[in-house]
């Protein structure tokens, strides 16, 4: 409870209502000589600087009043702290421009603007550079300067009621921050790099390894291998390319993938065209893992088993989105409807165990049905994209 000291104006006058309590800053404003000031003795001040001055010493936030056309300067115990300022009297009462002659430039004609207009400012992120135990030093500020208006609203404003924030903090931690993801994601991006280019070294193997041998059976091991390669691969890419949280383009991923498997199950002997359907569709990453080990195996089934006695041959890829339910489709077919049992061949090893855990892990089914002329398999799962 302060004593009677605290309560008393320099001339050992009690102190108005408006000047109790403010801590450092209250008693410093009790203690200053105002009779020698331009604003004279507080009990002849304006009302509405007793009313805001009461409102600054009791904020806990950092508050200034800036007052007149000199705008005079009033602060509170935060105010000071944020600022190093002196809590004694001879700071208080100081002209705006004395004070604060460090960033005048920066601030002073934003200052006289609210004063002559009556309308407040406010900046959400300011560098305005103050001097710091004699070093200058860039600080982020966030303030407003809200005008002090006389009860009549005429033109301009009497002073003006600062509150502000340092950022400096937390723009600093926000910039180290995005320095980390950016330098991490770099990273991530160095290493898809590497891992893709590493990829078609691989593949680039297997696809010359497949080109040499006359073994059949090897080829088309050497080509569903090489299809596996570049679903990897596809994939890397597609996730490179990747701009937003969108989700990944499954249309050109699809339609690259069948290509390159085309291309590395083509036969000297034979000519299977490849026909590409896609509607565009963006999946998530985990969902388009899936949908490139379907891809490949019945692209490489179909070119195993479709157009065994048959020199021509179309193989269609589709890729469709309907009401929310993705559709993957691949039909072969083939034009002589003399001899049905080569189609009737499917996969029974390891890649169909591996392709229905894929529809599985869609969370999808397959259905498969076969004509005179070929085979289709239709693939569908839900589409969990925007």
């Amino acid at each position: 409870m302060p004593g009677s000291k605290e309560l008393n104006l320099w001339d050992g006058s009690k102190a108005p209502a408006f000047l109790s309590g403010g801590g450092d800053m209250g008693r410093a404003v009790r203690s200053k000589e105002w009779t020698a000031h331009p604003l004279g003795h507080p009990e002849g001040w304006p009302q509405e600087l007793k009313t805001m001055l009461r409102i600054m010493l009791t904020s806990q936030q950092p508050t200034e009043i800036l007052w007149g056309d000199q705008l005079y300067c009033f602060y509170n115990d935060a105010f000071a702290g944020l600022f190093e300022l002196d809590r004694n009297l001879d700071q208080v009462g100081q002209e705006g421009r004395v004070l604060w002659a460090d960033a005048w430039e920066t601030v002073g004609d934003k200052l006289e603007t609210v004063m002559t207009s009556g309308e407040a400012y406010t900046s959400e992120d300011a560098l305005i550079p103050i001097m710091v135990d004699g070093v200058w030093e860039d600080r982020h500020w966030m303030y407003s300067y809200s005008p002090i208006l006389d009860e009549d609203y005429g033109d301009g404003a009497l002073g003006i009621f600062v509150t502000c924030q340092d950022r400096t903090k937390s723009i600093q931690l926000g910039k180290a921050e995005t320095k980390a993801r950016e330098a991490a994601q770099n990273a991530l991006l160095e290493t898809h790099h590497r891992v893709k280019n590493n990829l078609a070294v691989l593949k680039g193997i297997v696809r010359s390894e497949s080109r040499k041998t006359d073994d059949e059976t090897l080829r088309q091991s050497l080509g569903r291998l090489g299809g596996r390669i570049d679903s990897v691969m596809r994939l890397y890419e597609a996730m490179l390319s990747q701009s937003n949280n969108d989700g990944v383009d499954a249309c050109s991923y699809v339609e690259r993938l069948s290509r390159d498997i085309h291309d590395l199950m083509a036969s000297d002997y034979k000519e299977i065209e490849l026909q590409l359907s896609c509607d565009q569709v963006a999946l998530e990453v985990e969902q388009i893992v899936h949908v490139g080990v379907i891809v490949v195996e019945l692209l490489t089934n179909a070119h195993k088993h479709a157009f065994i006695g048959y020199k021509t041959g179309t193989i269609y890829v589709s890729l469709q989105l309907e009401n929310k339910t993705v559709s993957l489709t691949v039909r072969d077919e083939h034009p002589d409807t003399s001899v049905t049992e080569n189609t009737a061949e499917k996969s029974t090893g390891i890649g169909k165990v591996v392709m229905e855990a894929a529809v599985d892990q869609l969370n999808g089914q397959f259905v498969s049905a076969e004509t005179d002329q070929g085979r289709s398999i239709k693939v569908t799962f839900p589409h969990t994209g925007q």
